[in-house]
């Protein structure tokens, strides 16, 4: 079971958890009898087969025991293990039979505050012979540690690279070679090599792993069946010795560590030493493996975060994260612009400091540490910054871990949009039905009229021509026929226009408007013009729609200019989009049509109110003609606007051009 070690090895994360086996196979790898010691308890944490074998006792019965049952270090000052700093010193081993035997304890620290030792035991033999196993266990030690540094290499390349290097040196091996299982085919490839390299093969069959899963070392003159190509390519190089230990757990083999010499003969601890280099180079392996599996969650956490926090700051709700002290930890972009706050200003403040509303909002407030579930209120009023007041739909979400309750999201939602669209909404229903009623009863007016029309003029029939009540009859029926084409106006107003449209030329439509007017132009004295770019395309339109809106538009300005003359000009021009003019799509070409009178002008205070339905400023006007333009130019997906000033007026009309030519279409009308 993974346990988190009281000490930490050198060259390992103290956080990173592993298996108390591991440490057991560790120490087992080591050539000496080895024990670790907790100094202050000086019991026995754990121990190797070796230590078991001098000890002659299991290793389970060894853990927890006094090393003082074992070793006697009569011989060092007040009998306590000098462990302060790597040392080499002469003990005694205890015996059943009461006779001691001398050994040489090699003593490490392997926790920062030296609170867990490690004791590595050799019989003592003559001084030099003791010597020279100080000597190696001392070189073993520091190779050992240099594998322990290098699994805290982020690189798996660099780490495997370092610890083959690290193993030819333990081992004086000339050659090293890491074979690894590509893919689905059947064999394994050598990915990593130290030393020379051409004294190893680069593929090993599969079939040949999976009888090399045992340690095994090959000398001149042994058998070559075991592994038949590898070792074979070691007879052909006249090597002195090969060496094999499979790379990973038991029944999960990944590869094969081979080292290998072709001068000098294997050292005594060569078996032993490849399986613990072969041991480091699966804890590599795993290693890298978790640390890459954890950068993938990283990132994957980080693209769940960003895409949260662009959803976040993308939703049009005001979004409180409160603590559970209710003390906001955070707030998004639409919280800011509805409460008008910054972030700045509202992180760590009370949450009752920056949502202000009513009483019963309090007291929700108060509640809201205690809740459990979701809650919705009901549409409550609550406050911006600069005193503004604003009705609000409100949600509470509390956020549980374990059943305890770890933080509060608040949703508010800004109703007074809604409310404006719900009073137009009201607005336009009113005006819908009115227009229905207004289309009623401009029907049911016509009628009448008509027959009073008709009265009048049988009236005028049967009349002399000199009577005087002729000229009554003359003014009533020129109200009669006011009031009949207000009524037209009226049901054109109110009938939804059923529109044809058609690809047309709009220079041809306004130039026989204009000839059905030369007659009134002339006797009113009004000059005209009429100017037509050559590259003008057709646009898209209705025929009557579009004579509507000319017809309205030369009706006006000649009516300006009826008593004192004057000029009409109408100019035609193709339009690409500009940056100044907006309600142009880029890309998309319109053709624009200004018509122009130099009669006295519109105020100013009165141009936003001429296309008003019913708003004229002549006393035989119906009011209608100008918002029955602005209709028509709206359905066609145009755009209409006016200048005007002391001495003359312009009316822009922009339309949409057909993205069929002139030549394409004919010259329609």
């Amino acid at each position: 079971m993974p346990v988190k070690l009281p000490f930490s090895i050198p060259g390992f994360n103290r956080n990173k958890v592993i298996h108390e086996n591991e440490v057991e196979t560790i120490l087992n790898r080591l050539p000496s009898a080895s024990i670790i010691v907790e100094t202050k308890t000086r019991q026995i944490y754990s121990s190797n087969q070796k230590a078991s074998d001098l000890f002659a006792l299991a290793q389970h019965d060894l853990i927890g025991r006094q090393i003082d049952q074992f070793l006697d270090f009569q011989t060092q000052t007040q009998n306590k293990v000098p462990y302060r700093i790597p040392n080499f010193f002469t003990a005694y081993l205890k015996r059943r039979t009461d006779s001691s035997i001398p050994i040489q304890v090699q003593v490490e620290p392997i926790s920062k505050g030296e609170n867990y030792i490690l004791l590595t035991i050799q019989p003592s033999k003559d001084e030099s012979t003791s010597s020279d196993n100080t000597k190696i266990q001392k070189a073993f030690w520091g190779k050992f540690q240099l594998l322990l540094t290098i699994l805290e290499t982020t690189n798996q390349d660099d780490q495997l690279d370092k610890i083959l290097e690290a193993g030819c040196s333990l081992t004086v091996s000339s050659s090293a070679g890491i074979y690894i299982a590509s893919g689905l085919n059947p064999q394994l490839e050598r990915k990593y090599i130290y030393g020379q390299g051409k004294i190893l093969p680069e593929i090993i069959i599969a079939p040949e792993l999976m009888q090399m899963s045992e340690p095994y070392l090959w000398l001149p003159g042994k058998s070559i069946g075991l592994g038949s190509s590898l070792f074979q390519t070691a007879r052909m190089n006249k090597l002195s010795y090969l060496v094999t230990s499979a790379i990973g757990g038991p029944g999960a083999t990944i590869g094969l560590l081979v080292l290998a010499d072709n001068t000098l003969p294997p050292p005594d601890h060569l078996l032993p030493s490849t399986v613990l280099i072969s041991h480091f180079i699966s804890l590599a392996i795993s290693t890298s493996m978790i640390r890459s599996e954890f950068r993938n969650e990283k990132l994957e956490l980080n693209q769940r975060i960003r895409t949260i926090e662009t959803a976040q700051n993308a939703n049009k709700e005001g979004i409180f994260f409160l603590s559970p002290e209710m003390k906001i930890l955070e707030i998004n972009p639409a919280a800011n612009l509805i409460f008008g706050y910054s972030t700045q200003d509202a992180i760590n403040q009370p949450i009752e400091h920056i949502m202000v509303g009513s009483e019963s909002l309090q007291q929700h407030l108060e509640s809201m540490g205690k809740i459990r579930k979701p809650v919705k209120m009901d549409p409550i009023r609550l406050f911006r910054r600069n005193g503004e007041d604003f009705l609000a739909s409100v949600d509470v979400l509390p956020v549980l871990f374990h059943g305890t309750l770890s933080s509060i999201i608040i949703l508010i939602q800004d109703l007074s949009e809604k409310e404006n669209i719900r009073l137009q909404t009201e607005q336009l229903e009113q005006r819908a039905l009115l227009g229905e009623v207004t289309a009623i009863f401009a029907h049911e007016v016509r009628n009448p009229i008509n027959n009073i029309s008709t009265g009048l003029q049988l009236m005028s029939l049967n009349l002399p021509p000199n009577d005087p009540n002729q000229e009554e009859i003359t003014r009533l029926q020129q109200d009669c026929d006011r009031l009949a084409e207000l009524m037209k106006s009226v049901l054109s107003m109110s009938k939804p226009a059923d529109y044809n449209m058609v690809p047309l030329n709009v220079g041809t439509l306004i130039r026989r408007l204009l000839d059905r007017r030369l007659s009134r132009m002339q006797n009113s004295n009004i000059e005209h013009e009429l100017q037509i770019h050559p590259d003008t395309p057709f646009i898209i339109g209705d025929v009557r729609a579009l004579e509507q809106i000319f017809n309205n538009l030369i009706n006006n300005a000649l009516q300006s200019m009826d008593d004192t003359g004057g000029n009409l000009a109408i100019k035609i021009q193709p339009l690409e989009s500009q940056p100044d003019i907006p309600e142009i799509l880029e890309g998309q070409t319109n053709v624009e049509i200004s018509v122009a009178d130099t009669g006295p002008g519109i105020p100013k205070e009165l141009q936003e109110k001429i296309f008003q339905p019913f708003f004229t400023t002549r006393p035989t006007g119906t009011g209608l003609g100008l918002a029955i333009v602005k209709r028509n130019v709206t359905f066609h997906k145009g755009s209409l606007r006016v200048e005007s000033f002391p001495g003359g007026t312009i009316f822009y009309v922009r339309l949409p051009a057909s993205k069929q030519s002139s030549l394409e279409t004919g010259n329609r009308d």
